[in-house]
């Protein structure tokens, strides 16, 4: 296989979970079923899947790095990553704001299958009435409009008092039994 040409595998992971996961994946698919020796880039931690003490403690060192681009140069111009440190072959998540980094320092970039984004979510009728709500944009300099529309957490006793038309003493609602119910915005029920 193409793989059996590197003596060991280098992957930077991110700084944060997701990340080390892919790494792990990677980790354990390279090396069990294609028997080649990967070792995950942690700076002063050991983020090894196999490493018994692993803690996932990512280091000091290691939280100031998102993306370890410095790691991939250095694989790209030494064939050999034994004596050079930050040295890694891959990096298994990069977000797309961040992908220009990689670019302006000519490594390249391939598409693992999975894109990430953050979102949010409002009902389908207020995007359908107010389709500015659909962007980030429509967000913007819009405090009083936006607290109309979403107004404001209500705590349980508030909800009882002021908007229950039994004022939770019948059907499925029930009033706050204790201060700190009453203080809560959400009960969880077993």
């Amino acid at each position: 296989s193409c793989l059996s040409k590197y003596r060991e595998i280098r992957v930077s992971p991110g700084n944060w979970e997701t990340s080390v996961f892919y790494a792990w994946i990677i980790q354990i698919a390279l090396s069990e079923i294609y028997d080649v020796p990967v070792y995950i880039e942690g700076g002063n931690s050991s983020l090894n899947f196999y490493d018994p003490d692993n803690s996932f403690d990512f280091g000091e060192e290691f939280q100031k790095i998102k993306y370890n681009i410095e790691a991939l140069s250095n694989a790209k111009e030494y064939s050999g990553c034994e004596d050079k440190k930050p040295c890694a072959h891959v990096i298994p998540e990069m977000w797309p704001q961040f992908s220009s980094d990689a670019t302006d320092n000519d490594v390249n970039q391939d598409v693992n299958g999975m894109i990430g984004y953050l979102s949010w979510f409002i009902p389908k009728e207020l995007a359908e009435r107010d389709t500015s709500l659909t962007s980030y944009l429509g967000y913007i300099g819009n405090r009083e409009y936006l607290a109309q529309i979403f107004k404001y957490p209500v705590k349980w006793k508030q909800y009882c008092e002021k908007f229950s038309k039994t004022n939770c003493t019948s059907g499925t609602e029930r009033y706050p039994e204790t201060k700190i119910e009453g203080e809560r915005y959400f009960n969880e029920t077993g």
